[in-house]
């Protein structure tokens, strides 16, 4: 069974996904979803720019992949709670603009601020990203290599596969996609990005790997084991039913390496918030 996420992380997850638009993965493809999954991006994409709702969903998809279906229904309810809140919310009286047009040298000011440390922070999550796919690399089977297959059959055992947002392709692209989505031009700001983290614990990472590693193949030994039987005898559908029920029960591992990924990799919330927290200064 997956671990039950608190309510504010699904938010938290989704608003910087929808916002953001960085690619959100873990060590493999997504998933097949859920009708339930299916309606809850068809309806958080319905206020997302056309131009990028092809983008959205396919983020969306990948970051609601591991979400039960319990964890979908509470993350809907806070929405329409939202939604509900603030269409009910009295229009605010337009306040007088305290602050003159921004000049070029004050959206110069906020990406000299921003940019190193966007820089920063996706070497950092690079860095884990590498960390992690090499250690799985060096501790788990190779994917796709726990099965057994025939001349019309195959039957495999699920690869590891825990989740965590990834680095995007290069740091320019990160640059870029800040630029345009968080980095203020309507004036100047300061910025205070003293808890975005560029480190990661490696050993304590590492040894959860390993762990999770040496579970996964104990998995894969008894996963080989209960089919056998049903391929000696010809009996395919049957091997199907052992494959599926040991795959159904297999996520133990996966959940607990996603959750200290979430935990421990550089690229959380921590830039995204210090971006919205961004205070004026002219």
């Amino acid at each position: 069974m997956k671990a039950e996420l608190p309510l504010h992380s699904l938010v938290a997850a989704i608003s910087v996904c929808l916002v953001c638009l960085i690619p959100l993965s873990g060590h493999a493809q997504t998933p097949p979803l859920r009708p339930d999954q299916v309606r809850a991006i068809d309806l958080l994409v319905k206020d997302v720019d056309p131009a990028a709702r092809d983008m959205a969903r396919a983020q969306l998809a990948k970051t609601l992949a591991p979400f039960s279906e319990a964890q979908i229904a509470m993350m809907l309810a806070q929405k329409g709670a939202n939604d509900k809140a603030e269409a009910a919310r009295p229009a605010a009286a337009p306040a007088a603009e305290p602050y003159g047009p921004a000049t070029p040298e004050d959206i110069a000011y906020n990406r000299a601020q921003a940019n190193p440390v966007i820089r920063k922070s996706w070497a950092a999550q690079k860095a884990f990203d590498d960390f992690v796919d090499a250690k799985i690399a060096a501790f788990c089977p190779p994917p796709h290599s726990v099965a057994h297959y025939g001349s019309a059959w195959r039957f495999e055992f699920r690869d590891l596969q825990p989740s965590w947002v990834r680095a995007s392709d290069s740091a320019d692209l990160n640059v870029e996609i800040f630029d345009q989505s968080y980095v203020k031009s309507d004036g100047r700001y300061q910025y205070d990005f003293s808890k975005v983290r560029y480190t990661f614990d490696k050993a304590k990472v590492g040894a959860a790997i390993e762990q999770a590693c040496r579970e996964h193949t104990a998995q894969g030994k008894a996963f080989l084991a209960a089919i056998d039987p049903f391929i000696a005898r010809g009996d395919l559908d049957g091997a199907y039913k052992a494959e599926q029920r040991a795959i159904a029960g297999a996520d133990g591992p996966e959940t607990r390496l996603s959750a200290l990924f979430k935990e421990q990799n550089p690229g959380g919330e921590e830039l995204a918030l210090a971006f919205l927290d961004a205070k004026r200064i002219r």
